[in-house]
Order: C-alpha cells, then structure tokens, then sequence
C-alpha cells in the first residue's frame, strides 16, 4: 500500500523566479548655515539735470535693472548704469580715461557691439552716437558730447526699489538730490556650519572670526540648495556667488542676518533588487543574474534594506532579470 501510495505522487522541482533590477540615483543631502551680509538701502542721486520729469518707470517695490530707464526727462530716458566707474564729465570723440573704459563696458553689456577700449575712437563714437540716439537724445546734427546726466549710477546690476521720490510733471531734481531709494540690499553669504549659526541675533551677530573658523566648502559634485532652488557658489565654493545673491535675497526675509541651506552630494549610482535576492557566501553577499540562456554570479554590496527590497552597489545594469529564490534553487556566491 505504500508502495502505490508513492508512485502516485509528483515530485515537482523548485521553480526560479525572476525580477527585474531597477535603478536608483542616490544623493546624500547635508544642513548649512548662511551668515548674510546686508548693505543699507542705497539712495541714487540725480545728476546734473534740468527740465521737466515726463514719465517716471520705477515704482515701490519694483525691481531696477542695469540698463533699464528710470525717469524721461525732456523727452530723454535716463538710463540705470552699473558701473566700475561713474561719468563724472561729458566725453567726446578722442576721450580717453577709466570712464571711457567704463561707458564702453556698459554699452556691451546692452549688446553694443563697441571694443573693449579706454578711447572713443570714430568708429566707437558713431555706436555711442546709436545709443544716444535710442533713448531720445536729438542726434540729428551728429552728437557733439556723450552727456553724464544721461547714466543713473547704481551700485549692483539689480536692486529692488523701495521710495520713488521723482513725478511725472514736476521739474527734475537738482543735482544730488535722491531719485530712487532702493531696498537693503544682499552683499554676501558665507556657507558656515549650523552650529555657527545657532545663536546669531541682532545683538549677538556673528563675527567675522567666527565666519573663518566654522566656513564649509561645498564638495566639487554637490550643489547648494534653498528651498527646490539651486544657488551656484563662488570659487571658493564656501559662499553663495554674488549673481546669485537677488535670487537668494527673494526668498528670505529682508535684513535676516541668518539663512539655512542644504548641500546635496549625489552617490555611485545604485540598483534596488528584492531583498530575497540577495544571497549570502563565506566571503560576502552576491546575486544571481540571467544572461540570456545562462546565469552568472555577481559580487553585492549591501547599501540599505527596507521593505522587502534592497539598494546594492553592483555591477548589475538596469532591466536585467535577478534571482529572488537564489536558496531555494540552490545557487551559491562564488
């Protein structure tokens, strides 16, 4: 009776069973502190000018950039210059000085096409006369003199108005005289630990002693974050850099002496495998993985386990199909 009992039974034998590997990028995100440095809201004084303010361009609250007009006066748009140098005198053809090189500087910036130069040569003079000529300036009877009243000096290439003190049909102020007055503006941020930070207030600012002792320098790979945004660091990379700064200024508050940021490190890219599919030997862990008709054993690194599945560091590629039975089917690491 045994002996029929027995012939009557299958033996089947254990199934392999197969999953696709998947990809994971994995990133390493770290704390810092920000130690802000603010300037005082800037006043920008009129220059030499007379006649009648036309229309004003700026309001409270808006933001100000370097070649954008600030008021018409007389039918001429006065124009916001960043500058290394401000106009401090009319120029002619054949002016040669750091001012030169300055105007010219800016010119280029606005997609003049003009030479890097400390002399207005003819050739420069008529691009000169072209810009006059843009913002109302009567160059009918060719421009005799490139006229200083014509630039509004400020001191970053953007700031954020805070006072309008200028209107639409009222003589134009006198020389010196305040025009606009711009919000606190952003001159630095060094990346610091977060412990530096920790206590910072109005009356217990921190020092630049402090600042030197406790700089982070950001990994050559990772990226500084605020927020989602991605803020680019100087050459240092221990501070943000300074084009980044009315970026960064947008989205704290204004005069905050502190800030926090995060410093993200992207990691050797990684597999996620089942966990079951991972098999341990005498001299570490491994899996098994389907190379078309065949199967080959490959060396594993363990990163993190959660939920049944596993992040390993393996030379596994994406879509390959691993062995998650590897025990029941009596496979070995190597």
């Amino acid at each position: 009776m045994l002996y029929q009992h027995l012939s009557t039974k299958t033996i089947v034998a254990t199934q392999e069973v197969w999953a696709p590997a998947l990809s994971a990028e994995e990133t390493r995100a770290q704390t810092v502190g920000l130690a802000l440095e603010w300037s005082d809201g800037a006043e920008l004084p009129a220059p030499a000018w007379s006649g009648i303010v036309v229309r004003v361009f700026v309001q409270p609250g808006g933001i100000l950039k370097s070649g954008e007009a600030v008021v018409d006066v007389d039918g001429v748009k006065r124009i916001a210059a960043y500058m290394n140098v401000p106009l401090y005198r009319a120029l002619l053809p054949g002016s040669t000085g750091e001012d030169v090189k300055s105007l010219l500087e800016f010119l280029r910036g606005q997609g003049i096409d003009v030479p890097d130069s400390d002399r207005l040569s003819w050739d420069t003079w008529l691009q000169v006369s072209s810009f006059a000529k843009s913002i109302g300036v009567d160059t009918s009877q060719g421009l005799q003199a490139f006229d200083p009243g014509w630039l509004v000096f400020i001191p970053a290439a953007e700031l954020t108005v805070s006072e309008v003190h200028v209107k639409a049909g009222r003589p134009a102020p006198a020389s010196g005289e305040p025009v606009v007055t711009a919000m606190d503006q952003l001159m630095s941020a060094h990346i610091v630990t977060p412990e530096a930070i920790a206590e910072v207030t109005e009356d217990n600012p921190i020092t630049p002693e402090a600042i030197a002792s406790s700089t982070f320098t950001v990994p050559e790979d990772a990226v500084v974050l605020v927020g989602k945004n991605e803020l680019a660091v100087d050459e240092a990379r221990t501070a943000i850099d300074p084009a980044a700064l009315p970026q960064l200024a947008a989205g704290v508050v204004q005069g905050s002496l502190t800030s926090s940021a995060r410093v993200v490190t992207p990691q050797a890219a990684a597999i996620v495998v089942p966990a079951a599919a991972i098999l341990t030997g005498t001299d570490g862990t491994c899996v098994v993985v389907r190379d078309g008709q065949k199967r080959r054993v490959v060396a594993a690194e363990t990163i993190e386990s959660v939920d049944g599945t596993s992040l390993i560091s393996a030379k596994v590629k994406s879509g390959e199909s691993v062995l998650v039975n590897p025990t029941a089917t009596g496979a070995r690491c190597a």
